[in-house]
């Protein structure tokens, strides 16, 4: 594999047959209340951040405080987006609070990634954007990308491929086929290991069935969907991977103009 610190850098990789890693923060926990560590983060290699997870940070209330919270990005918050977009790290939408994501769609400058979202419109979860916000993201040159391997995100009482397309057309309706990717969050062997199988999102408390796309090896059967569905060879391609290829080129490693 190789660590790969630009667009041009992920292109040359998967060309000579390697895998390109992105090294991606979920959740800025380390950087503390301190925005100027964003560039420690920069010259160490990370490329994509995220500001929270479920709980909140110095920069910003996570998505599994909606219920309790509205909290917005708070001023050090502010300042990392500034940071993220002057240096070129891809900012990642997902697992911000309802309240962060509208900062962030009035405040960003540059494309972005919801690495690991869904469609509010299809599976009511605190975690997922609603028709408004994928939009907005759309007009920001960004890209959503479906978890596919998450039940609670999909469908908890159906996590198909099937129903993953689902979500996928509904972005292609609601923002367009030019801004929707795979972002499947692989995360069923640490679940089956902790704990011995699925469990609800923390806002939840409910048990889940396994998604049945649950690891790589399960990709090609959103393929055999989407081709099922009518769906495009170049729009696929686009869904699996060319719509983020086109954000990191753009974004990534490139400092602000």
């Amino acid at each position: 594999m190789t660590v790969c610190l630009t667009g041009a850098d992920v292109d040359a990789a998967t060309a000579a047959g390697r895998i390109a890693l992105v090294i991606a923060l979920e959740g800025a926990h380390a950087v503390g209340q301190d925005p100027e560590l964003v560039r420690t983060m920069a010259r160490v290699g990370v490329r994509v951040i995220s500001m929270a997870h479920y709980a909140r940070t110095f920069l910003a209330d996570g998505s599994g405080l909606d219920s309790t919270s509205r909290g917005r990005l708070t001023p050090q918050g502010i300042t990392a987006l500034r940071e993220m977009e002057e240096l070129g790290i891809v900012f990642d939408i997902s697992h911000l609070g309802i309240a962060g994501v509208e900062d962030v769609l009035s405040l960003a400058r540059r494309p972005f990634l919801a690495t690991h979202s869904a469609c509010l419109g299809i599976t009511d979860s605190h975690r997922n954007l609603g028709d408004e916000q994928l939009k907005a993201i759309a007009e920001l040159g960004g890209v959503i990308g479906v978890a596919a391997a998450i039940p609670y995100f999909i469908d908890p009482a159906a996590p198909t491929a099937e129903r993953v397309v689902d979500h996928i057309e509904r972005v292609v309706e609601v923002a367009g086929i030019d801004h929707v990717g795979l972002g499947p969050d692989f995360i069923d062997d640490y679940y089956q290991s902790v704990f011995g199988g699925w469990v609800g999102a923390p806002s939840d408390g409910h048990a889940h069935v396994p998604a049945e796309i649950s690891r790589p090896s399960d990709l090609p059967k959103i393929t055999d969907v989407m081709v099922g569905r009518g769906f495009a060879e170049p729009d696929i391609r686009k869904v699996l991977g060319e719509n983020v290829l086109r954000v990191l080129r753009d974004v990534m490693g490139a400092p602000a103009r």
